[in-house]
C-alpha cells in the first residue's frame, strides 16, 4: 500500500478528532489497538469502495457529517469546557470536516478517486468515534 494514504488517513482523522472529540480509552494499549483498527477498516473499506461514484462519495460525506453534528465536540469527564469552548471546537470541527470533505471531492475528481475515497472513510471513521465516545461518556458526564 501507499505511505500516502496512511498521512491521509492520519491527517484527517487526528485534525478533526481535536475538536470533534470521540471515543477515549482508558488504556494505551486500548487506544493503540482501536486506532489500528480504525486504520485497517479504513484501509480495507478503501480497497471494497473502490468504485464508488461521484455521487454515493458526496451522500456518504454529507450522511457522515449530519449524523455527527448533533454528538460534537463529544462530552468527556477529564475535560471540562465551557458553552464558549464547545462552540468554539464544535465551529472549528465543523470547518475541518467540510475542508476535508472538499479535498476528498476534488482528490476524487482531480488526482485519484482511493485519495479522495481515503479521507472519506476517514471521515466516517471520525463520525464513528464520535458516537462510540458519546455513548461511552454519556453516563460518566451525566453524573
Amino acid at each position: 500500500w501507499n505511505i500516502k494514504y496512511g498521512v491521509e488517513f492520519l491527517t484527517t482523522l487526528c485534525v478533526t478528532r481535536i475538536f470533534f472529540g470521540g471515543f477515549h480509552a482508558k488504556k494505551a494499549y486500548v487506544c493503540k489497538m482501536s486506532m489500528a483498527i480504525t486504520f485497517v477498516c479504513v484501509m480495507l473499506a478503501s480497497v471494497i469502495f473502490k468504485n464508488i461514484s461521484f455521487t454515493s462519495l458526496v451522500l456518504v460525506l454529507f450522511g457522515s457529517f449530519i449524523v455527527a453534528l448533533p454528538f460534537v465536540p463529544v462530552k468527556h469527564p477529564n475535560k471540562n469546557m465551557t458553552k464558549e469552548q464547545r462552540n468554539r471546537n464544535k465551529l472549528s470541527g465543523v470547518i475541518s470536516y467540510l475542508i476535508f470533505s472538499l479535498l476528498a471531492c476534488l482528490s476524487w475528481k482531480y488526482i485519484d478517486n482511493t485519495d479522495g475515497i481515503i479521507i472519506a472513510l476517514s471521515l466516517c471513521a471520525v463520525t464513528v468515534l464520535v458516537i462510540i465516545g458519546s455513548f461511552i461518556n454519556w453516563q460518566e458526564v451525566k453524573t
